[in-house]
């Protein structure tokens, strides 16, 4: 009775195909964001979220003081903001 083929809900909390979805095309979205960012913006995204390095450390790592690679992060990150429809 009924009709259709119900599958298995998923699991309690956990990710639903829809929101894969979603977060699949955020992703892409964010990616596509860091790969327009100038060059210099772009390495201290990186070496901030991926390589998980503080200011002193980026500072070192691209020729500036830790305050001046704090700025540029504070700048790239506000670019991606707008860029991704948020505010800023």
């Amino acid at each position: 009775p009924g009709g259709g083929v119900v599958g298995p809900d998923p699991p309690a909390g956990g990710p639903t195909p829809s929101g894969e979805l979603v977060r699949a095309e955020q992703l892409a979205a964010l990616q596509a964001a860091i790969a327009r960012l100038p060059d210099e913006y772009r390495r201290v995204i990186l070496l901030r979220h991926h390589h998980g390095l503080g200011f002193e450390e980026i500072g070192a790592e691209v020729g500036r003081s830790a305050e001046a690679a704090r700025k540029l992060w504070m700048r790239a990150v506000e670019r991606l903001t707008r860029d991704l429809g948020g505010e800023s």
